[in-house]
């Protein structure tokens, strides 16, 4: 939901700070190569210490320190490159990993299940980010937006509190994802 909010309202953030439509990529596109390419340290380190629960937390911090200072900072197309390089790192971190801990807390029988309502649930908030977004900027401007997907991550934090991490998957001797 919070992505399809931002990205109701950045598109004019850019064009207000002078970078024609034409030209967004020049800020997307490395944001997006950014974030993809920090996503992986976390993840990798979360894995190896059985700390994904964390390592999703941290990922929703981010994210709500990036609204944050969207909302107080988005000045220049700097500020707005870096903040959408942060943003990506978060976001990929969490689609790196929650599909993952659904499966990995799921019983072995639902595991489809229990899939299937994660991405119907991830399509709904896409929807309600985008109506959200839309009638929030119509209203308040885009910082509401962005302060609205602020406290959108201050309450997943919060919610996230007592979350346990799920046991790792058993590996079988002779697996191919074993290591020596």
């Amino acid at each position: 939901a919070a992505l399809t909010a931002i990205f109701v309202v950045m598109p004019t953030r850019l064009a207000s700070l002078g970078l024609p439509a034409a030209h967004h990529w020049w800020i997307y596109l490395p944001a997006v190569l950014v974030g993809f390419a920090l996503m992986a340290p976390p993840i990798a380190w979360g894995e190896r210490r059985g700390r994904t629960v964390a390592v999703v937390r941290a990922a929703v911090l981010l994210l709500a320190v990036v609204f944050l200072l969207l909302a107080l900072f988005l000045n220049n197309l700097w500020e707005a490159a870096i903040l959408l390089a942060l943003f990506f790192v978060g976001f990929n971190v969490l689609e790196a990993t929650l599909p993952g801990l659904i499966s990995r807390e799921a019983p072995k029988a639902d595991k489809g299940l229990a899939l299937g309502i994660y991405n119907t649930t991830q399509n709904i908030g896409l929807f309600i980010g985008g109506a959200a977004g839309g009638w929030i900027a119509q209203h308040w401007g885009s910082n509401a937006v962005f302060a609205a997907a602020l406290l959108v991550m201050l309450l997943w934090f919060a919610s996230a509190a007592g979350l346990k991490e799920p046991p790792r998957p058993r590996r079988e001797p002779g697996s191919a994802l074993q290591l020596s």
